[in-house]
């Protein structure tokens, strides 16, 4: 029997039997961003905390012990990384939506006009109190920081 997969609005679905053994996993489609601009920036313009979830574990356990992101109208972004002894890592750059993926976001270094295709980050989801995004290989959840 051949392998069935099938996407159901925000389900994924999948069948298969191997050695007589009908085997299926689904799992729910968490990618949900706002399709104007607009509306992703009034989203995404805060500060926002990284979770424990995640990648965020391995990064929270090992030495962090508070992560955050701030996006600016402007496409400023400045990450902070706090460590144990009051340390802070802070690295500022420039952002931008990437022009033809609408769930991409473009960095470089402040000062850069180019931003290079390649050094992006992909959006998860995008809401009010959740902001999910993939670098790589690697998944991080935040919540807006108070």
């Amino acid at each position: 029997m051949k392998p069935q997969i099938s996407m159901r609005s925000i389900l994924l679905y999948f069948c298969c039997t191997l050695f007589l053994v009908l085997t299926s996993l689904s799992c729910i489609n968490d990618h949900s961003i706002p399709s104007s601009a607009e509306e992703k920036n009034k989203l995404l313009i805060r500060n926002w905390r990284m979770l424990e979830v995640e990648s965020g574990v391995d990064s929270l356990k090992n030495g962090i012990e508070k992560s955050t992101l701030l996006f600016s109208e402007k496409g400023a972004l400045r990450t902070q990384a706090i460590f144990p002894g009051g340390y802070i890592y802070t690295e500022d750059k420039s952002w931008m939506w990437h022009p033809s993926q609408p769930d991409w976001i473009l960095f470089t270094r402040v000062g850069q006009n180019t931003f290079d295709p390649q050094n992006y980050r992909i959006i998860r989801k995008l809401t009010s109190d959740t902001l999910k995004i993939t670098q790589g290989t690697l998944n991080f959840t935040f919540i807006p920081e108070l």
